[in-house]
């Protein structure tokens, strides 16, 4: 249910934001391991390892500019430091290869704001936007009962 919801955020934010920009929607990003060649005895770990390349929740691409996206609900301490690491393996991700020399930049888009990972973000360079449409907070207010 949670995925739907943040899929379904990603694309309203999207469309709004972004609808003339190339997406590329949970992009695997990272290296591929060989796979060998015959008669040569691959490790465990190396015949694996493809299944442990990380997914960027989306790409976007237009001109000279790239911008790493990452979508939650609720504003988190793992947002922040997935786009950190999605940064990093661009580099080694062979079918992106092409994105390498362009500008990178990150954006984290939550729905419900945190001013602590909002601070972590400005202070980590990653653009912080809250997107909060109306259906959502029908959605949250069934999932979380309220304080006082």
């Amino acid at each position: 249910m949670a995925e739907r919801v943040e899929r379904r955020l990603m694309m309203e934010f999207l469309d709004l934001y972004y609808p003339e920009w190339v997406r590329l929607k949970n992009q695997r990003v990272g290296p591929i391991v060989p796979p060998g060649q015959p008669g040569q005895v691959i490790s465990f770990e190396e015949k694996y390892a493809k299944g442990f390349r990380r997914y960027a929740d989306v790409i976007l691409v237009k001109g000279d500019d790239v911008i790493i996206v990452e979508f939650d609900v609720r504003a988190s301490q793992e947002g922040p430091a997935s786009l950190e690491h999605y940064a990093n393996l661009l580099p080694q991700t062979p079918e992106l290869q092409d994105l390498t020399t362009k500008t990178i930049s990150k954006l984290y888009v939550v729905a419900f704001s945190d001013p602590q990972i909002e601070q972590i973000c400005k202070n980590k360079g990653i653009e912080y936007k809250v997107f909060t449409p109306e259906w959502i907070k029908g959605y949250w207010s069934k999932r979380s009962p309220p304080t006082a």
